[in-house]
């Protein structure tokens, strides 16, 4: 599951996220991306998504982003207990 929502960031760089309660508890990813990013507005960075969605579809790659983050979760992980 995936939430995008733009807010208005205040001089004191100071957030509150209140998650819905579909979220289940646990671990997340949360993304800043200015608004002003060279991707330009939402329906730009969807399109982007989704132009890279199909790429990986073009070249054999069977994975959806929330697969492909999980790996990395994973991946970090297994970096973290190396680590220590």
């Amino acid at each position: 599951m995936s939430i995008t929502q733009t807010v208005e960031v205040p001089a004191s760089h100071r957030l509150t996220v209140d998650v819905p309660r579909e979220i289940p508890a646990g671990p997340v990813i949360l993304t800043f991306t200015p608004k002003t990013a060279s991707f330009g507005d939402s329906e730009s960075y969807m399109k982007a998504i989704e132009y890279c969605d199909g790429l990986a579809k073009r070249l054999g790659i069977n994975l959806s982003s929330d697969e492909f983050l999980e790996m990395r979760r994973q991946d970090k992980e297994l970096e973290d207990r190396l680590d220590r």
